[in-house]
């Protein structure tokens, strides 16, 4: 247990720990090329930080929790073995708060939950191909979102008016709760790396702006609910058949292999353009 004030300056910082690392009060590294925090525990880490970068290890069963006062970087892994992982940034001031680096999160076993929230920035991790790799994923920013995932469900919520949100799923995903914004547009690309479809019952608004969903390897059905995706203009390609309800102004819908079909349920008047293979 972490039970002081943690203070270093410019330089690197090594917390190992043959259990949990625990502590309520905050680990601060102060800014320099060196100031990494590096924590290795078995069974869980929830700590409090004001650090620059980030490289945290849970060997065995327990979960990652990082509050972070300002923004973060993740300069190394964040991983469990079997367990959830939480990070927030922007707990402690009102300036910028990005979460940002080239570190993977992996959130290993049954419990792999990961929840990643920035509270005054965003959240930025697409340097790799599914840099983030869990269960269910939760996303919550104020700015834009741009991420690279590997999950099976997904939720993400952008709270200022015009950011954006991008996701590329390496396989087929979720949309288990909602994915929106405040009048930016949403991509979201799947089937990166395998087949697998874009299902669900969350809902995906944009407001004024646009959505596009692409699935290089699979379907797209969001025909769950009424209006479940709501935009101004919506574009869907897959490989195969598409459902959708939608709210939109304009609608493209494409399904490219042989014999796939796309269906719209519409619920105000818009124009409409589909094709599928035949």
């Amino acid at each position: 247990t972490i039970g002081s004030l943690v203070t270093v300056q410019n330089a690197p910082v090594t917390i190992a720990a043959t259990q949990a690392i625990n502590g309520p009060s905050t680990i601060r590294v102060l800014p320099g090329a060196n100031a990494n925090l590096t924590l290795s525990a078995s069974t869980g880490i929830n700590v409090f930080t004001d650090v620059d970068s980030l490289t945290a290890n849970v060997s065995g069963t327990g979960d990652i929790a990082i509050s972070e006062n300002n923004s973060l970087t993740l300069a190394g892994n964040v991983t469990t073995a079997n367990g959830s992982i939480s990070i927030v940034t922007g707990t402690d001031t009102t300036v910028n708060s990005d979460l940002n680096g080239t570190g993977r999160i992996t959130a290993g076993g049954a419990s792999g939950n990961i929840t990643l929230r920035s509270n005054n920035g965003s959240v930025i991790l697409n340097s790799a191909a599914g840099q983030v790799t869990g269960s269910f994923l939760n996303i919550a920013a104020k700015n834009d979102v741009a991420v690279n995932t590997n999950v099976t469900s997904l939720a993400v919520n952008v709270t200022s008016a015009g950011n954006t949100i991008v996701i590329n799923e390496a396989n087929g995903v979720l949309i288990s709760s909602n994915i929106s914004t405040v009048n930016g547009p949403i991509s979201i690309t799947a089937g990166l790396a395998s087949s697998g479809d874009v299902t669900g019952s969350g809902r995906i608004s944009a407001g004024t702006a646009n959505v596009a969903i692409t699935n290089t390897k699979g379907g797209v059905s969001l025909s769950v609910a009424t209006g479940q995706i709501a935009a101004n203009n919506l574009t869907v390609t897959a490989q195969n058949s598409v459902a959708v309800s939608t709210n939109v102004t304009n609608v493209n819908v494409t399904a490219t292999a042989f014999g796939q079909s796309a269906t719209i349920q519409q619920t105000k008047q818009r124009s409409e353009e589909h094709t599928s293979e035949l």
